[in-house]
């Protein structure tokens, strides 16, 4: 029978969790090799591999959020499927000590994100040579490298590590902290100064995916 994988969890993790996911079908914990693992399982893969509408999307992050605010978990994507309990259980032994690691050094932190873009300016011709683009592109590039340079300067000892994500017309950053640093994290940000003509939007306390690849490999 197929099986949907949400996360991955320390055994110890509390017994109250969502009762249903995706498609209303109910979200099983089982418990292997001092891990415990979130699954839903049906006859069929159908509802988790038809075109994923934004309603499935949700309800499987929403899986995901209610078990975050109590516990720290290795969310995998969406959908992540296994053939059955044999092939979830012969994962769960091949990947479990890796796991564990994970959820050691990312037990206690959080992910923070944090969206900088250029206000949108009406279109013109453009007239300037190659040379004179790529000039403004590498202008553009410094200017960004110093808004997250402030970013990072005002949020201080709050974040333990950064990750950043060019973007077309901005910057994606994450920041990586405790969970009990968030307020901090919060309060610092508030001081930061933006140039004119960019905007920010912050979101989170997410899991800390952006630090760690986990697949099936």
């Amino acid at each position: 029978m197929p099986v949907l994988v949400y996360c991955v969890a320390e055994a110890s993790a509390p017994l109250n969790w969502p009762r249903t996911g995706v498609g209303g079908l109910p979200v099983y914990r089982v418990e292997h090799s001092g891990l415990a693992v979130f699954v839903s399982r049906d006859s069929t893969s159908d509802v988790w591999t038809r075109p994923a509408g934004r309603e499935s999307v949700l309800e499987f992050h929403q899986v995901l959020r209610q078990l975050f605010q109590s516990v720290s978990i290795l969310p995998f994507r969406f959908p992540t499927i296994l053939s059955g309990d044999r092939e979830l259980a012969a994962h769960l032994e091949s990947a479990s000590q890796r796991y564990k690691h994970l959820l050691e050094k990312y037990g206690t932190s959080v992910q923070l994100e944090v969206l900088v873009s250029a206000l949108e300016k009406p279109r013109t011709p453009r007239t300037e040579s190659g040379t004179e683009y790529l000039r403004t592109r590498k202008n553009q590039r410094n200017e960004w490298n110093e808004i997250v340079a402030g970013l990072e300067a005002v949020a201080g000892s709050a974040v333990i590590e950064w990750r950043v994500r060019s973007l077309p017309k901005g910057v994606r950053c994450f920041a990586r902290l405790e969970r009990d640093s968030v307020e901090q994290f919060n309060a610092a940000i508030k001081t930061w100064k933006l140039p004119a003509g960019c905007v920010a939007r912050g979101s989170g306390p997410w899991p800390v995916t952006e630090f760690f690849p986990l697949d099936q490999s």
